[in-house]
């Protein structure tokens, strides 16, 4: 009661039924302006117009470039994203909508997720492509050695885990689990990178945020945000280091439990279910060490706010 007593207390947070009815642009609902059409002035002069005249007292502008996802359409736009004809538009947009009175905030991508920079983070930093976990089935004949080849990084009988020189009386089926670049999975997905890798963000930093400040000048200082949209890391992930920071912070290999988390299926003990539980908080960790903290430090030095929202955040 005391603690509730000491919240209630706090200066600044006493319920106003004024502003509640009638916010302040900076507590509005922010909309997002899709940029998969051609941009000018006369364009963002006309937009902001129709925006005051509906109400609309915040927004950042979502640009789709024309290399995003090429596999399922192609926007309408001969705009280069974070070309510099790109940021005199985003620049002329924000001085245009802060002059009348709106809350604008930047976005972080060119089309979603955040950290590709659509491409150029791929482009510059060779370690931003993800490494994921592969399945295949080998056929083993009696008395035959089994010897693994250089991707494997663990191999079972069953669930019985096998090693180089394994052999068996009889025709058996070994499974084994491999690392594959997730390009060769996804070759279109560009903006899907290793958000646990801190030299990857540091990259998506510099292309991005970086840039923004540095194109926009003082019209940075006027922005009161930064919206990150649906930074992710894939199913089965497999992160720089992962066994070796594993085995450090839980004391067993998570190698012998491979199996559970190419396939959560399979995790049916309580060894196998923690054995998935402390792989998907270790990742968490890492995720939130180099995407989520690397960039709000960014922020925070740089006197704006960082927000947004995460893949798949409305699931539990």
């Amino acid at each position: 009661v005391k603690e509730l007593n000491d919240l209630n207390n706090l200066k600044g947070r006493d319920f106003l039924q004024a502003e509640f009815c009638n916010p302040k642009s900076e507590n509005s609902i922010i909309y997002t302006w899709v940029w998969n059409a051609p941009v000018n002035y006369e364009v963002i002069d006309k937009k902001i117009e129709e925006f005051c005249k509906v109400g609309i007292e915040g927004f950042y502008i979502l640009p789709y470039p024309k290399n995003f996802r090429p596999l399922q359409f192609i926007p309408d736009t001969d705009l280069d994203y974070l070309s510099k004809e790109f940021f005199e538009f985003v620049k002329y947009a924000v001085d245009k909508g802060k002059a009348q009175g709106m809350e604008v905030w930047l976005y972080d991508e060119g089309g979603y997720p955040s950290g590709g920079a659509a491409g150029k983070t791929f482009a510059e930093n060779p370690k931003a492509i993800e490494t994921v976990i592969g399945q295949r089935d080998i056929n083993l004949m009696p008395n035959d050695k089994y010897a693994p080849a250089d991707d494997v990084i663990a191999t079972f009988c069953d669930k019985e885990r096998v090693y180089g020189g394994y052999t068996n009386s009889k025709d058996i089926i070994l499974t084994e689990y491999y690392t594959k670049l997730e390009k060769e999975i996804y070759p279109a997905r560009f903006n899907c990178v290793d958000s646990t890798n801190k030299s990857v963000i540091d990259t998506f930093i510099n292309n991005t945020y970086e840039a923004y400040k540095k194109n926009l000048g003082d019209t940075f200082d006027g922005v009161s945000a930064i919206f990150t949209d649906e930074p992710q890391v894939l199913t089965a992930f497999v992160p720089e280091n992962l066994f070796e920071k594993f085995y450090e912070k839980y004391g067993y290999d998570i190698k012998d439990y491979i199996y559970c988390i190419y396939d959560k299926k399979l995790a049916i003990t309580r060894e196998e279910q923690l054995a998935r539980v402390h792989y998907g908080m270790l990742i968490g960790d890492l995720f939130y060490e180099n995407f989520c903290k690397n960039i709000a430090e960014w922020c925070s030095e740089n006197n704006i706010m960082f927000t947004g929202h995460l893949n798949i955040d409305h699931r539990p």
